[in-house]
């Protein structure tokens, strides 16, 4: 029958939990320890085993990943910070939230990717030959990072990223919301000496009940700075000097926030962590439908994924052409079918027109793709059904144009 014809309403996303996830939340009440414990340990050892990273620090949100990263990296007033306006907002509040800059690049049409050729011209332009080509020449800034985004699953060029902050002696932190289970030239996302910041929230591969990040990477000399920001600075959490040691004393090293992941939520992720690999597989299958079924309508374009790369598929995103994308927007809806756009360029927001200097047009590419994109319906629980009937129903919509 397919969850179209079961529920009689298809969303966008909805998250595959059951009764173990529901055993998992008993197992913490009869413990009687809810915040941060050996629940959130044993989570992050299990995270790590996925991506093959030697550590991993929960917190309680992407957003709270990439704060905690900009802020072990030494990030402050002063610095900029390369990144893509192509992302959900959170990735440049970060940035700003630390004092930052965030310098915008575009993205590739190829893959909606930060683009690297870019990231070099901003690098060249802005840095290195100031007297050449004067931009925001007032600002006494230092350049520091490199943030991309993993858009949709798919990784950025994570090689050439890599050589460009080594060059210019920069460090890179990953934004992999979208990239549990994807890989890039046979390493798992997470395998690396960057830090490189997951989500969990309800629309993510996998959810820790609804909020939930984490922060893995390969290089130990940030672990100790990860887990101090995470909470409030203190040098020991709570369950071991309550449980463990019976002491109340402890230090606060650094001024850090509230982001500590409780062990609900990481009880919940153990479990989603059992399902992942099917979780993954499955979004794969109804994304190969979805191309396969798609092929022949002259109207959507469907960029391919690079052979040295392997999506999570967190987002299926098709281009249209041709046709009103929000017209189409409603026209399933009114069908029963919800879909999303992601995402509209952070420079278009009312924020950041009016405390950056970035305007419409200053990324043509990131814009004309916002203007054609649509992310279909894409999660575990659908079936071969459910996608021909979202096929069938674009088809229709169309030819009537």
């Amino acid at each position: 029958m397919g969850f179209f014809k079961t529920n009689g309403f298809l969303p966008f996303s909805e998250p595959l939990v059951g009764k173990e996830e529901l055993n998992a939340v008993k197992r913490v009440f009869k413990r009687n320890w809810f915040t941060s414990g050996p629940e959130v340990k044993e989570f992050e050892k299990e995270f790590s085993n996925l991506t093959g990273s030697k550590f991993s620090v929960a917190v309680n949100s992407a957003t709270a990943a990439l704060h905690v990263s900009l802020a072990t990296i030494g990030i402050e007033k002063g610095d900029d910070v390369i990144s893509t306006p192509f992302t959900f907002v959170s990735t440049i509040n970060t940035i700003v939230e630390t004092g930052a800059y965030p310098v915008l690049v575009d993205i590739n049409e190829k893959d909606y990717n930060i683009s690297s050729d870019k990231i070099i011209e901003r690098i060249e332009s802005e840095y290195i030959f100031k007297e050449k080509f004067p931009i925001h020449k007032k600002r006494k800034t230092k350049l520091k990072a490199i943030l991309p985004v993993h858009y949709a699953g798919q990784p950025a060029d994570l090689e050439r990223i890599n050589n460009i902050a080594k060059k210019y002696n920069l460090k890179v932190i990953e934004d992999a919301a979208h990239a549990i289970g994807s890989e890039y030239k046979g390493k798992k996302i997470g395998d690396s000496e960057n830090l490189v910041a997951f989500s969990f929230y309800s629309n993510k591969n996998i959810t820790t009940g609804g909020e939930g990040g984490i922060i893995s990477s390969n290089n130990e000399d940030y672990e100790k700075k990860l887990r101090l920001y995470s909470l409030h600075g203190i040098d020991k959490e709570a369950y071991s000097r309550l449980k463990h040691e019976g002491l109340p004393f402890y230090d606060v090293k650094v001024l850090g926030f509230k982001y500590n992941m409780t062990d609900i939520s990481a009880a919940i992720g153990r479990e989603q962590l059992k399902r992942i690999k099917k979780i993954n597989d499955k979004r794969r299958e109804i994304a190969e439908l979805y191309k396969e079924k798609l092929s022949d309508i002259d109207e959507i374009i469907i960029r391919p994924i690079s052979k040295d790369k392997e999506s999570s598929y967190h987002l299926f995103v098709i281009e249209i052409l041709n046709y009103d994308r929000n017209k189409l927007i409603k026209e399933l809806l009114n069908r029963k079918i919800q879909t999303s756009v992601h995402f509209m360029p952070v420079h278009l927001f009312t924020y950041y027109k009016n405390n950056f200097p970035y305007k419409k047009g200053d990324f043509p590419v990131s814009e004309k793709i916002f203007n054609r994109i649509l992310s279909l319906p894409i999660f575990p629980a659908m079936d071969e059904n459910d996608v021909k009937i979202v096929v069938d129903t674009i088809k229709e919509i169309l030819v009537k144009k």
